[in-house]
């Protein structure tokens, strides 16, 4: 790696530092770049502070909180507690404020890990959370798939990666196209069901560093599709990266 590579990524950092707070979005852009031009583990660091400051932007609905506990630590609803434990920790030497000092935001990253590890590390905490999650989204619920504080309505709309368009923004089955003078059917008007929670799926993402194949495990609960784009951890080359 070149001498003006480094530079280059190194001012791209202190720019997405800067820009953390007002502008996580585009923060996580420059931060995303700097590493492209010049891998380093504190570049790292500073990835995985702002994905949890974009997590926590997130309004989940139903939450009690509003807090989208699962996308702050990363890991997908249907995840052991043993997966989680190690997720969380892993999460914690990333923003702990002794490691990750130079960067703004460690200090309130970390607070964040360990106010999501509250919740999900506690079983009885994690099932009522569950609960009132899968209550929102309950027939004769509040309306809406999960994407109207999102930023998409029904649809597909999301923050922070997590798209919330599983189900329909219609919540009745269209009219019957039969003859005027047939009887509709009663499922013409009748409303329809919510999908069952979907089996969990296996894909293998390329590590972009090492080109190993990293399985990661996906899916679809309560309506809500998990992070597309959480940080995976490369068991090769013992690297972190976003698919």
């Amino acid at each position: 790696m070149t001498r003006r590579a480094a530079e280059e990524a190194e001012k791209l950092r202190q720019r997405a530092n800067e820009m953390l707070r007002q502008d996580p979005r585009n923060a996580l852009r420059y931060a995303e770049e700097a590493n492209v031009k010049n891998y380093t583990p504190d570049g790292d660091k500073l990835i995985t502070i702002i994905r949890i400051h974009i997590a926590a932007a997130v309004r989940m609905p139903g939450s009690p909180d509003g807090r989208d506990w699962y996308g702050i630590l990363q890991v997908n609803p249907t995840d052991s507690h043993d997966t989680m434990r190690t997720k969380y920790r892993a999460l914690c030497l990333h923003t702990h404020p002794d490691k990750a000092k130079n960067f703004d935001g460690c200090e309130n990253a970390f607070r964040l890990l360990k106010l999501a590890w509250e919740v999900l590390g506690d079983a009885n905490k994690r099932r009522a959370y569950d609960q009132s999650l899968a209550q929102r989204r309950a027939p004769g619920g509040l309306a809406g798939g999960g994407g109207g504080a999102r930023g998409g309505g029904g649809g597909g709309g999301g923050v922070g990666g997590v798209n919330y368009g599983h189900y329909s923004s219609s919540s009745t089955v269209p009219p019957s196209r039969s003859g005027s003078g047939s009887t509709p059917s009663s499922s013409s008007s009748a409303t329809v069901s919510r999908p069952a929670i979907q089996e969990p799926f296996t894909v293998a993402v390329t590590c972009p560093f090492c080109k190993h194949a990293c399985r990661r495990k996906y899916s679809v609960m309560m309506g809500r599709q998990v992070l597309s784009d959480e940080l995976i951890f490369c068991a090769k080359c013992q690297r972190n990266f976003y698919p």
